[in-house]
């Protein structure tokens, strides 16, 4: 995220929801597919991307013909940049890349010749870093994952350690990782992570435990480590699941209800929950939120079919799909909205194959 002085986050929160319609141009949305070089065609390869940045620059991964996962960065002009870390590279196993700042800083993990996993810093020229939580397991399936990078340099994610339960770290930019549990979090293989696109310029990111009935619950952690757990009243013990958080503080996520069908909200910094979904949603999942408080996401309508929305800061939800991707197989599944209103994703063809695509406002 660029940064935004204090004084204009004040107008941002105050005014974002006239603001936002007005920056919008008055045209039809149109719909953009794409593939990184290299993507392979069969079942569960292809291309994914995780983010857009402020630019409209798009981080993602892609899976070849052998299934192994690199990644890349694609310029507002359709160009690709492809790269792996260099272990991963010379064990032949896969990078998978999480996040990226505006100065083009990117992180996300690697998995090494015996499938641990490590975190990896990858500088805007091209240089990797290694990221490890000296407590993190070592076998196959435990190690470090980082998810999230903020301008600073700041870096969140989260570690299994020897027993496969999760945990999470801050990494300050100058490399000090600091490793925390969730209170009120279970023991055991599925505890809780660090979910992308959550993570403040401020430090103050955002992620989903566990407890020992299997109940997700979601969490804040703010810079000082100080930590507050999470749940929508709407949910009722059922769980509530922490999706997105932007510069203003404001969050996307979503419970479930007594049947266990999701639904979508937005938490105010002020603690207010307003539940939203787009008309025929029998699940709603928020994915990402910009600065403005416009919200990309899915949702599961009755037939059984994934499509994409966009809530906009007063309320409105608009479906999307992408041509040809509306069927049971198949879908529509947005990741990431700039300041701009630009929305990426991925859909999936009739093979199972990933496509990327922009949805332009």
């Amino acid at each position: 995220m660029k940064r935004i002085g204090i004084l204009m986050l004040g107008l941002l929160f105050c005014f974002a929801v006239t603001a936002w319609p007005q920056a919008q141009p008055q045209t039809t949305p149109r719909i953009i597919t794409y593939d990184a070089p290299g993507a392979g065609t069969g079942s569960g390869q292809g291309t994914g991307p995780n983010e857009i940045g402020p630019d409209g620059s798009i981080l993602g991964s892609y899976w070849d013909t052998n299934n192994i996962a690199h990644g890349f960065v694609r310029a507002p002009n359709g160009d690709f940049k492809t790269f792996d870390d260099p272990v991963a590279a010379a064990a032949g196993q896969s990078t998978y890349s999480y996040a990226m700042n505006p100065q083009g800083a990117i992180t996300g993990y690697y998995l090494d010749g015996n499938l641990v996993l490590h975190g990896f810093l990858r500088t805007p020229n091209g240089h990797f870093t290694n990221i490890d939580v000296a407590v993190a397991g070592t076998s196959a399936n435990q190690g470090t994952i980082a998810s999230d990078i903020n301008e600073e340099g700041m870096i969140a994610g989260g570690y299994r350690d020897s027993t496969g339960t999760r945990h999470g770290f801050v990494r300050d930019p100058k490399g000090a990782i600091t490793p925390f549990s969730v209170p009120g979090a279970a023991t055991g293989a599925s505890t809780f992570f660090i979910t992308p696109d959550g993570l403040t310029p401020a430090g103050i990111f955002i992620g989903i435990y566990y407890d020992t009935n299997g109940v997700p619950h979601g969490w804040v952690r703010d810079p000082r480590g100080k930590i507050t757990s999470y749940d929508d009243p709407a949910a009722e013990g059922f769980g509530t699941e922490l999706e997105g958080i932007n510069a203003l503080n404001v969050i996307s996520g979503f419970y479930y209800d007594s049947n266990y069908l999701c639904h979508g909200f937005v938490l105010t910094p002020g603690g207010q929950y307003t539940s939203f979904d787009p008309l025929g949603s029998q699940c709603t999942v928020p994915d990402a939120i910009n600065i403005f408080g416009a919200i990309a996401g899915q949702y599961l309508d009755t037939n059984n079919v994934w499509h994409g929305f966009l809530r906009t800061p007063d309320g409105n939800i608009t479906s999307f799909d992408v041509p040809g991707a509306a069927t049971p197989d198949q879908g529509t599944y947005p990741v990431g909205i700039n300041s701009m209103g630009t929305i990426t994703g991925s859909y999936v063809d009739t093979n199972g194959a990933n496509h990327g695509f922009i949805r332009l406002p």
